[in-house]
This record gives structure tokens, C-alpha cells and sequence, in this order.
């Protein structure tokens, strides 16, 4: 798929977010808050690492500031980490700022040409800035704190548009990247098996199996499956107690039954409700594998696919331990919902929700609902619920669209 970058269309959104990031940066330095902890976290372990020091176990920074990704990526962050810290971070903001400002054109040429194509480009550049409001906070701790996650959701995006150009070494290995810096999207595997994208699947354990050995090149087997375990230990200790991720659908669940019976949620309990969701996506994937096979739905298992993958990467944030910017792994969704309400008249009531959904997403703004409500929001897990809510509207969305034969059809082949 051709991504659209030299239009009036982009130029403008390009432009756009160009005075935004410049105007973060300069406020983010008169107020004394360009700090980017997460990115520090990387830096300074990635230099333990190349100093033969401690890794793992330790903070980097904040006390709270421990590294948690696999000894792999500490060589992606080793060349940084040889320039000094304040222009290192610099680099990074800026990498982050390119990401974030492609990864949505990215997503909105994509979903508009798969679900969409009937969409005029000035609905992609009004999609393109809403997009960047809706996602503001976000996009803000994602710069705030310098993470990692828009780079890695144009990853696993580039990897599923590999897989839908029948790349499947490429896709592999983007997956395989993706999962060694952060192991939540080995959720996306169940997937990738009843959809029998088989070659992808084994470039992927190819690629994990070579990222897992390739320290041991530099500081010998015995050390790097030490450091294995240790980052092994340290995933387990952050994911301990699922239920006190507030924006987890299991705290969700756990504060609602709370209200009519008490009890002591324990891990069987986030698995027994983490197994539920995955189950019931499952059947949901092969129900329309089934109707495929049968010819019975009006779009491609192709758009079947793409909108599965996009679901999970949704679920994510809510079925893991993670922070305010890991939602961003909603765009995706959020592109398909805004280009529908520009796609279909007379949808208030969609409208009406979607605004909700989005205000619960991403206006916890301090600074804009106060100290008070954004404190509410917080302890309360509205941010999860937000997603929780984007992605029902998205179901309700695809299988309207489905049965009113209004999602495009591809000229591919069945996609099986």
C-alpha cells in the first residue's frame, strides 16, 4: 500500500505537528521537565551493560525506574548511549517526534485504503488531526517520558502490512523485535496460527531464538542466561498483581463486583477473565474463517485480518500492567471509528459515544478538568474504560458495516 506523503494533505499535517513538538519542547525546557525518565532508563542500563555492570534489579534514575526489556535490546540503545545524555535525549525526542507524526499518517492511509477507499483525502487529513487530539495524552507521555511504544506500534503495523504482501521473513523478524523489547505482543501469535500465517510464525521463533542467543556472542552463555533470568524475575514481579493495574479490564471488573460481594481477587482470578476475553476473540476469528470459507460475508478475510490485528493490539494495554501512553496502541481503532463518523450521516447516537469514549481515552488532562476530576479519572481506571469503549463502538462498527455490505471489497483472493 502506498502511504500518501507528498500532498498538500500531509504537508499540512507535517507542518502541524512540527509547531506542536517544537512548542512541547520549549515548554518541556522553560518548566524545567525535560527529563524523559524512560528513556534514561535505557540509557544508563545499556552503559551498565557495556561497563560489565548491573542491569537488572536495580533503578536507573528514579527508585522507581528499573529496566524491565530483554538483554537484546540493550544493544539497540548501546549507540545513544555513547553520546552524552543531554544530547542523546535530545535525539531520541526527536526520533519519537518523526514517529509519531508518520505512524499517523501511516495508520490513516491504511485504514483508508482497506476499509475506506471511498474517502476523500481531505477526510484523511481531518482524520489525521483528530487523531493527534485525541491521542494528545498519550503523545504527551510518550514524549514526557521518552518512551518507546510509537516506534514499536509502526513496527508491528509494518509487520502485519509484511504479512498482507506475503512477506513473511520481514514480518517475522519485526515481530520478533517487537516482542524482545516488550513481550506483550506475543498476543498477537494465537492470531498469526488460525489465520496459518505459518512462514511468519517461523521466522518469528527463528528471530526470537537468534535475539535470545546474540548476547552470548559478546559476554559468553553462562552470563547471558543470567541475565535472562534476571529479566525474567523482573517481568514476573511487574506483573504480579494484574489487579492493581487500575486501566486493566480486571480491576474494571474486580470494582464492579465489589459492590455486590466481597471477596479477595487473587491470580485466578485475572486468568480466568484474561482467558474469557482471548477465548471469545478466538471464536470470533474462527467464526469468520468459517463464513470465508462458506463465501457468506460481503468483505475479505483479508479486512477480517486486518481488523483482528488491530483489535488485539487494542487489548493489550487492557489485559497487561502498563502506562497511559501504551493505549496509543488503539490508533489503529481510532482511525477506523472517526473515518466511519465521517463515512455515515445521521449517526448521532454513534457520534454521542464516540465522543465519550474519546473524552474518557484521552482527557484525563490535568491542566484542562482539574486537579480533582483528573485524580477521579486516574484511581477510577477511565482511561481503560475509554478503550474498553472505543473498541466495543469498533465491533459494533465492522459488523454493521458487514451486514450493510458498505465495507469495501478487496479485488485479492479470498484471504485464508
Amino acid at each position: 500500500m502506498k502511504i500518501p506523503i507528498n500532498n498538500k494533505t500531509t504537508l499540512s499535517f507535517i507542518v502541524f505537528s512540527f509547531l506542536f513538538f517544537l512548542a512541547f519542547f520549549i515548554l518541556q525546557n522553560i518548566n524545567h521537565r525535560f527529563q524523559l525518565h524512560d528513556f534514561k532508563v535505557y540509557y544508563l542500563a545499556s552503559n551498565a551493560f557495556l561497563y560489565g555492570d548491573q542491569v537488572y534489579n536495580i533503578p536507573h534514575g528514579l527508585s522507581t525506574d528499573f529496566f524491565k526489556y530483554s538483554p537484546f535490546s540493550l544493544f539497540l540503545f548501546i549507540p545513544v548511549s555513547l553520546l552524552p545524555f543531554a544530547w542523546a535525549k535530545i535525539l531520541h525526542f526527536i526520533l519519537l517526534c518523526g514517529f509519531i507524526s508518520f505512524t499517523i499518517i501511516y495508520i490513516t492511509g491504511f485504514v483508508r485504503s482497506h476499509f475506506y477507499p471511498g474517502l476523500s483525502l481531505k477526510v484523511q487529513k481531518k482524520a489525521q488531526f483528530l487523531l493527534m487530539l485525541i491521542c494528545i495524552l498519550q503523545f504527551y507521555f510518550e514524549l514526557h517520558l521518552g518512551n518507546v511504544n510509537i516506534i514499536l506500534l509502526l513496527i508491528v503495523l509494518t509487520a502485519l502490512t509484511s504479512i498482507l504482501n506475503n512477506n513473511q521473513g520481514i514480518s517475522g523478524i519485526l515481530l520478533a523485535i517487537a516482542v524482545l523489547l516488550k513481550p506483550h505482543f506475543l498476543l498477537l501469535l494465537p492470531l498469526l496460527l488460525l489465520r496459518k500465517k505459518y512462514h511468519t510464525i517461523l521466522y518469528f521463533s527463528i528471530s526470537i531464538i537468534s535475539g535470545l542467543l546474540f548476547p552470548t556472542l559478546f559476554i559468553g552463555l553462562s552470563k547471558n542466561i543470567f541475565l535472562h533470568q534476571e529479566w525474567f524475575t523482573t517481568m514476573m514481579n511487574h506483573n504480579e498483581t494484574m489487579i492493581e493495574g487500575l486501566d486493566t479490564v480486571y480491576s474494571l471488573i474486580y470494582r464492579v463486583l465489589s459492590q455486590v460481594v466481597q471477596f479477595k481477587p487473587g491470580a485466578l482470578f485475572s486468568m480466568i477473565i484474561f482467558a474469557v476475553i482471548y477465548v471469545g476473540f478466538c471464536l470470533m476469528v474462527l467464526k469468520n474463517i468459517l463464513a470465508e470459507k462458506s463465501k457468506t460475508l460481503t468483505v475479505t478475510g483479508e479486512n477480517n485480518f486486518i481488523f483482528e490485528y488491530f483489535v488485539i493490539l487494542a487489548l493489550i494495554p487492557n489485559l497487561t500492567i502498563t502506562d497511559f501512553e501504551h493505549f496509543m496502541f488503539s490508533l489503529p481503532l481510532i482511525a477506523f471509528i472517526v473515518m466511519q463518523l465521517f463515512n455515515t450521516k445521521n449517526q448521532v447516537l454513534l457520534l454521542l459515544v464516540s465522543i465519550i469514549a474519546f473524552f474518557l481515552y484521552g482527557g484525563n488532562l490535568r491542566d484542562i478538568v482539574g486537579a480533582r476530576l483528573s485524580a477521579w479519572m486516574t484511581a477510577n481506571g477511565m482511561l481503560g474504560l475509554g478503550n474498553l469503549i472505543i473498541i466495543g463502538i469498533s465491533f459494533v462498527i465492522y459488523f454493521y458495516l458487514r451486514r450493510k455490505d458498505t465495507i469495501t471489497t478487496s479485488t485479492a483472493e479470498q484471504y485464508n
